[in-house]
């Protein structure tokens, strides 16, 4: 059974991006064959929509730049099947102003192509959108922390819904809910399972990409930042079903799911490199192609030794 991924950081990391699908063209042999990247995810900086990634450094929010995204955009257009998904996930996005932010409608009337699709977690948002834009078609984020089986269930039948990252271990609640194909499985969250700050901290980052806040309260991020710092990801990642290690990824894909989405848009590209090497490249050429890309990575972007693992 194909395994569908969609892989983060379309904006962010979309040089790496088209460098990592370059990469597998040339290397089939060394990637999983069942393992097919379908999509990826992102908004471009400077629009208020997005669910709070501004920058990687100390969240500062960029401007918008058409140019640049138009050019961002034409190079995902020339490539074939994988489709684009819209990561308008701020919670906050709930005034007149807000809903008929310029760039923002500018950028779905630019951009939107009908294969591709919204990402969502407020209400008052999805709705704008259905009623502006009727060709839209959504995924309801992960962010929203829906687990009740019947409202999961009903949210998935005609919609796409990441499942919440706690249940990702529980075959129980797995196997009631109804529409497989309709659900993605979040892979390789950084959260410690039954996080206490996860929705405090996307509170704080949508806050940010309005300039509601200025500063980044770290006391209320994710215990991950301190107790694991250092630890490799991919060994947090096998060592903790939640986070789906690859023999639980084998395990959900006999219960039917194949659609799976690798977490990280905004991460520092070596971390999102070892995750996405990790799900997608066979064990042996994990080191080898980890290695190539990071170095090509580090000789394109810059001359700061990036002390490849």
């Amino acid at each position: 059974m194909n395994k569908y991924f969609y892989l983060p950081g379309y904006y962010a990391h979309s040089v790496f991006l088209h460098k990592l699908i370059q990469y597998k063209e040339t290397h089939p042999n060394y990637f999983y064959k069942d393992r097919i990247i379908a999509g990826a995810y992102d908004l471009p900086y400077g629009l208020i929509w997005n669910g709070g990634r501004g920058s990687s450094e100390d969240y500062a929010i960029r401007p918008y730049n058409d140019k640049w995204v138009n050019s961002v955009m034409n190079d995902w257009y020339k490539v074939p099947n994988v489709i684009l998904l819209h990561t308008c996930t701020n919670f906050f996005i709930d005034t007149k102003e807000r809903l008929e932010d310029r760039n923002c409608n500018l950028f779905i009337q630019k951009y939107y192509r009908p294969q591709d699709k919204i990402i969502i977690a407020n209400p008052t948002l999805k709705q704008y959108l259905k009623d502006t834009y009727p060709q839209v078609s959504f995924v309801n984020s992960t962010t929203l922390g829906i687990t009740n089986i019947e409202e999961v269930n009903k949210l998935s039948e005609n919609e796409i819904y990441v499942i919440n990252y706690n249940k990702n271990d529980d075959n129980k609640y797995l196997e009631q809910l109804k529409y497989k194909d309709n659900l993605e499985i979040l892979c390789g969250e950084h959260c410690v399972k039954n996080c206490s700050n996860r929705h405090n901290h996307y509170s704080d980052i949508s806050k940010m990409q309005l300039g509601i806040m200025k500063e980044y309260d770290v006391e209320r991020r994710c215990p991950f930042f301190e107790k694991f710092k250092g630890v490799p990801l991919r060994e947090l990642i096998e060592n903790s079903a939640h986070r789906v290690p690859n023999w639980r990824l084998e395990e959900l894909s006999q219960m039917g799911y194949s659609h799976f989405k690798i977490a990280g848009r905004q991460w520092e590209p070596l971390d999102w490199l070892e995750v996405i090497v990790y799900y997608l490249v066979k064990p042996v050429y994990c080191p080898a192609v980890y290695r190539e890309l990071g170095e090509w990575y580090q000789n394109t972007f810059t001359s700061v030794n990036l002390n490849l693992r």
